[in-house]
């Protein structure tokens, strides 16, 4: 187990919590119509179509259509629009709780691998003579403070557990079931897709599995 330390956040860790508030916050606002319009233009492509090839009254084909449309809101849009009010409260009680651990990784020796298939840069850096820890992801790739061989990694921490209210857990609960859900619709290219960059988003990312 690393040693770790815990302090209030500082002005850019509450600065990027803002944004990524934010953020959440007109995903959340344009949830619906993003979802309506995409499914008014496929609907409406579709409805076209269909009355140029069938028999069937104008206005059956109209409604028929109409109705899916409507349907595909309320089974993506809707549910993406409370995820996203969702992690905005979780992003709000980590701003509120103004907490972050903080790992500091000292090491005389750094391994840098080669990247596959977009993964991002990975280092592995020596703890002690048993232990390595090892750092993946894009956003590691080499600059000028980076790698080095002392720096630390910060996680930016939400409500304690003994704070934590019968809507946390709901929370928590719905977040998991999301993530399993998500989970069951990986595709064949999952270093770089939205899929994966979705669940990253709410804190799992699937490559470390």
């Amino acid at each position: 187990m690393l040693p770790a330390t815990e302090r209030p956040l500082t002005g850019d860790e509450r600065a990027a919590l803002a944004m990524r508030i934010e953020n959440a916050r007109a995903q959340s606002r344009g949830s619906i119509l993003k979802t309506g319009a995409a499914s008014a233009f496929v609907c409406g492509v579709l409805a076209l179509v269909t009355i140029a090839l069938s028999d069937a009254p104008t206005l059956v084909i109209v409604l028929f259509w109409s109705g899916l449309a409507v349907i595909f809101v309320a089974w993506i849009g809707l549910p993406w629009q409370r995820l996203m009010r969702d992690q905005v409260r979780m992003l709000e009680d980590a701003r509120d709780t103004n907490r972050a651990r903080v790992i500091r990784i000292q090491s005389s020796r750094v391994v840098e691998f080669e990247e596959e298939e977009d993964e991002g840069a990975c280092y592995a850096f020596e703890h002690d003579a048993a232990h390595s820890v090892f750092i993946v992801g894009q956003e590691f790739y080499e600059d000028d403070d980076f790698p080095n061989s002392d720096f630390s990694i910060i996680e930016i921490l939400g409500k304690p557990s003994a704070e934590r209210t019968d809507d946390d857990y709901a929370h928590m609960r719905k977040v998991v079931g999301f993530i399993r859900r998500h989970l069951a619709q990986e595709p064949a290219n999952t270093v770089t897709s939205r899929w994966r960059y979705s669940l990253m988003n709410w804190g799992h990312d699937p490559l470390a599995d």
